[in-house]
């Protein structure tokens, strides 16, 4: 079973490493992408014998070029290029990697996979609190350059935070709690015997 889920996270590993060399090259490209939302609802309602639609609201790629360095190291080029989550993710993907290739079944709990369950809940929430701030200023980016006329389309935000997210956080969180419990009750049986 554990040979499955090494070779399945070699995969992740091989996955992840491709799409942060696809990340480092598309940041070289000029263009910015981003899904957008007109402020401005659509002239016409759009009605129908079985459902009507008001406030429609018209959704598209806003592209332009990054007005300076913080824009070009910072904004996403495409929605699945991003190379700083990209290479979190290739990192806790790694992490978990090394702990199903360290898990001993007869003593699971030892303090060198509790170091790396730890590393990957902080991973997780250094990405979830980045993925915050970034949409933060690109909500500031996208109505500075359209003058107001767009926002960031919400679906923009919740395709790119993927399990970035404060519930896997917190699952991740309680579940290094109670491994690190199962390591402490380990070191005291061991110490008993």
């Amino acid at each position: 079973m554990v040979a499955y889920v090494n070779v399945a996270l070699l995969i992740g590993i091989i996955g992840s490493i491709l799409l942060v060399i696809v990340s480092l090259i598309a940041m070289f490209d000029e263009n910015v992408s981003l899904m957008v939302t007109s402020n401005v609802s659509s002239i016409n309602d759009i009605a129908n014998a079985n459902f009507s639609l008001k406030y429609v609201k018209t959704t598209g790629l806003l592209n332009f070029i990054p007005r300076n360095v913080v824009e070009w190291l910072f904004l996403p080029r495409y929605q699945d290029f991003d190379v700083y989550l990209n290479l979190i993710s290739l990192l806790i993907t790694w992490q978990l990697y090394r702990v199903f290739k360290e898990i001993n079944i007869d003593s699971p709990f030892y303090e060198g996979i509790l170091k790396r369950i730890t590393l990957i809940y902080r991973l997780i929430f250094f990405g979830f609190v980045f993925s915050i701030v970034r949409h933060a200023y690109l909500v500031f980016v996208i109505r500075d350059v359209s003058a107001g006329a767009y926002n960031l389309s919400a679906t923009s935000f919740l395709s790119s935070s993927g399990y970035f997210s404060f519930g896997t956080w917190v699952i991740v969180y309680l579940f290094t709690h109670v491994y690190k419990n199962g390591v402490l009750l380990q070191q005291e049986r061991e110490l008993t015997i």
